[in-house]
């Protein structure tokens, strides 16, 4: 098993690791990993040359490579990355277009984080410990 290092200035991005042996490096971008492994909880364009690269890279294990060489063309597509929901904890029900614990770009929501209700239980100077809103809801 050869040995992996951080990659951080070597591969796309800071997180992933770098094989020095094989001169390639490993995924460990969550969102790129997210939209790869097929979760709806973020987009990322699919077009690209670096998603192309990161998907003929898909080892048995499920891991995706890329060669350093490749770098640039995978930084550009993790740059396309965006989480659906508001943050990459939040779960998203693709069943009624929604996200647990935050916003989202459609649908119904449930904010159970803490900090947003503390701002809820501020502005509406209620005790609210869970609530479903629509996106672009004003309430």
């Amino acid at each position: 098993v050869n040995a992996l290092s951080k990659g951080k200035g070597v591969c796309a991005g800071d997180r992933d690791l770098l094989e020095k042996a094989n001169h390639r490096c490993k995924v460990v971008n969550k969102l790129a990993s997210g939209f790869l492994g097929g979760q709806d909880w973020v987009r990322c364009a699919d077009f690209t040359r670096g998603a192309a690269i990161l998907r003929s890279g898909k080892d048995e294990a499920g891991d995706y490579w890329y060669s350093i060489a490749d770098t640039h063309k995978v930084a550009f597509f993790y740059s396309t990355c965006n989480p659906t929901c508001a943050s990459e904890a939040d779960s998203y029900h693709s069943e009624v277009a929604s996200c647990h614990s935050g916003v989202c770009d459609g649908g119904m929501c449930r904010m159970l984080n803490g900090v947003a209700l503390g701002w809820y239980d501020r502005m509406k100077k209620g005790g609210v410990h869970s609530m479903f809103f629509f996106v672009g809801d004003s309430r």
